[in-house]
């Protein structure tokens, strides 16, 4: 009985940790995080811009910039920034995945 109770407390356990990854995985990933109210904003990165630049450009234009830094290191965008005044259009209501996308 003892093994039964243990083993039911860690698939439960195991299943709130599960739930809790992926919520965190959907908000970081899915969920529409821009700032702006118009259907699009631009950005314009300068030639030789860094990640940290680019960055600061997009602070206005996004509510959760930690998720952002989440998810650019993850797709590995900090070491990767596409620079050389070019400008990119952030949509309304995209997700980091997306903008992300856009931005390489």
């Amino acid at each position: 009985m003892n093994f039964r109770k243990f083993a039911f407390i860690i698939v439960v356990f195991g299943l709130i940790c599960f739930a809790y990854f992926s919520y965190f995985v959907y908000n970081v990933m899915l969920v529409s995080n821009t700032a702006f109210e118009s259907k699009q904003a631009f950005i314009y990165i300068k030639s030789n811009s860094e990640y940290n630049q680019v960055r600061e450009d997009l602070l206005p234009l996004i509510n959760d910039i930690k998720t952002f830094d989440i998810l650019a290191k993850q797709k590995k965008y900090i070491n990767n920034v596409k620079a050389g005044m070019r400008g990119f259009k952030i949509f309304f209501n995209k997700s980091f995945f997306k903008t992300i996308s856009m931005l390489t």
